[in-house]
């Protein structure tokens, strides 16, 4: 009857190690997994900050060269509306989910009005560059220096937008570690448990 006791046990506990084992195994895979798309979506965010400081190296040079290509800045201005529209509803074509948090999500929106100031400002540009007649001068020399100046607020918040996803993910990833450390500990005490089940019989 002993016996029988405890080889019940060591069944039990057996399933146990499996499950345990397979739980390890699946939070492992799934962390694999969100550290790779919480690496492009920090990837996509640090990509905007370039595509800031481009847009706006873009419109001094065009603004000193009329002989320059706008082919740049408008391809620079499309891909940051498009990595924003993604980071702000998710994109299921590149695999990212929407913004993750509440502070995220505020943060974000800060960026999202800064940019559109900025944006009208780059369509003035493109206007008055492309038909550029001395009448325009003092408004585009107004329209390029406003850019100058709210390039380094917009410069800012991204970063700022860059570190919370960093912090983010790194939490979450901490958080899956901790879950695994935990099922670990479990098993090493179900090892020692039927060490001593086995040695009673």
């Amino acid at each position: 009857m002993k016996n029988n006791t405890i080889s019940t046990k060591i069944r039990f506990i057996g399933i146990l190690f499996i499950l345990l084992m397979s739980s390890i195994i699946a939070t492992t895979i799934h962390l694999n997994d969100k550290n790779q798309k919480d690496a492009l979506i920090i990837n996509i965010v640090g990509k905007q900050r370039m595509l800031t400081q481009n847009i706006s190296k873009n419109i001094f040079y065009l603004y000193h060269n009329d002989k320059a290509s706008y082919s740049e800045l408008e391809s620079s201005t499309i891909e940051f509306i498009y990595n924003l529209n993604s980071l702000k509803n998710g994109n299921n074509l590149i695999g990212i989910s929407k913004v993750p948090t509440e502070e995220i999500a505020k943060q974000l929106y800060k960026v999202e009005i800064l940019w559109n100031n900025f944006h009208v400002n780059i369509n003035n540009f493109s206007k008055l560059i492309q038909k550029r007649v001395p009448d325009n001068e003092v408004t585009l020399k107004n329209i390029v220096n406003t850019i100058y100046e709210t390039n380094t607020p917009l410069l800012n918040e991204v970063d700022t937008l860059v570190s919370m996803y960093t912090t983010y993910s790194e939490q979450k990833s901490n958080y899956v570690r901790y879950v695994q450390y935990i099922f670990a500990l479990i098993i090493i005490f179900l090892i020692i448990y039927s060490f001593y089940q086995l040695k009673a019989v």
